[in-house]
């Protein structure tokens, strides 16, 4: 039977062992909607999301770190679309991060900044109409929750595996924008952590 791989998912047959050996059976599953007059599958017709998205994220507790770009155009609307929770920490927020960026800079210069930053990320909240359920993690990412779902790592990448390392600790689920890591050498480094990771 030719089975078309865009409408198939893997089903597990009942009283299979999770696994086990056995060879899983692929049944026909309608991921879309319905076919046009056409018949022509129309993925977002009506509006509608793909129905093996549709409920995706929904009763999740995310972490984020980083709020830059993609936060701002990627992942906000689709947090938002989806119902998650989510908490967000960017070192912008605090003013550390200011000086150590200009070391020239004074102390209420850098507040200043890290004030406006946290500002602008609220007002982006507020305006997505989120405030109950997107929150500001502030002093750094050890003080995100620590029920996540999973964490989703956004900054820079030259920052990945620090900040890489710094969520492995708390052992939840991580997931990196591209590049994973900068180097070759911080791609060695994490390769040595994770086959030392039980």
């Amino acid at each position: 039977m030719a089975l078309d791989s865009a409408k198939t998912i893997l089903d597990k047959q009942p009283n299979t062992p999770l696994g086990g050996a056995e060879i899983d059976t692929l049944q026909p599953v309608d991921l879309f909607g319905v076919e046009d007059a056409n018949g022509q599958k129309q993925f977002f017709s009506f509006g509608k999301q793909p129905l093996a998205t549709r409920d995706a994220g929904k009763g999740e507790k995310i972490g984020v770190v980083g709020a830059g770009d993609v936060w701002d155009k990627f992942i906000l609307p689709t947090i938002v679309q989806r119902g998650a929770e989510a908490y967000v920490y960017d070192k912008k927020f605090e003013a550390s991060c200011w000086l150590e960026k200009d070391s020239s800079l004074a102390p209420d210069e850098a507040e200043k900044n890290a004030a406006q930053e946290r500002e602008r990320f609220q007002a982006l909240i507020k305006k997505a109409g989120k405030q109950d359920s997107i929150h500001m993690v502030q002093g750094g990412v050890g003080n995100m929750p620590n029920d996540l779902s999973y964490v989703m790592v956004l900054t820079p990448p030259s920052s990945h595996l620090p900040v890489i390392k710094q969520v492995m600790k708390s052992g939840v689920p991580i997931v990196v924008e591209k590049p994973l890591v900068a180097t070759s050498a911080q791609a060695d480094d994490l390769a040595k952590i994770l086959t030392e990771t039980p």
